[in-house]
């Protein structure tokens, strides 16, 4: 059998320039990273469901940026709770933090409590799920 083989030394700036000036490759990494965003908001009305205003669903946004000298996309969000969410919380107590006690209605009218055990919560990993979700149709 016979064999050809042709090598050609590309100088990384060549590379960087190639990257950084192609359209195709800048549109390939945004439809993947809307993918991905797509598939994270999604992800967020499956259980565990925590949505009540749909703020943190609204948040998530994808960022262009150049990494290393190649374009690439970063989905994410700055809504200080959703690495709760993400990432699930174990049992923790709560106690006031500007009053004395807490205070909440209940079925049988207000209740009062210096500190309550909260359970903790299932992590509902959107980001990552998102992520694995987006790029399984590529």
């Amino acid at each position: 059998m016979a064999q050809v083989n042709i090598r050609h030394r590309v100088s990384a700036s060549q590379v960087k320039s190639f990257l950084n000036n192609s359209p195709g490759i800048r549109r390939g990494m945004l439809v993947r990273g809307l993918a991905t965003q797509t598939a994270a908001k999604q992800r967020l009305n499956e259980p565990p469901r925590r949505i009540d205003t749909g703020r943190l669903r609204n948040s998530i946004q994808i960022k262009e940026f150049t990494y290393r000298g190649g374009p690439a996309v970063r989905i994410g969000t700055d809504v200080f709770y959703s690495i709760f969410i993400h990432e699930g919380t174990g049992p923790h107590l709560i106690t006031p933090k500007n009053a004395s006690v807490l205070a909440w209605r209940g079925p049988d009218g207000m209740v009062f409590a210096t500190s309550v055990m909260h359970p903790g919560m299932a992590a509902n990993p959107f980001l990552v799920d998102g992520l694995e979700r987006g790029m399984a149709k590529f």
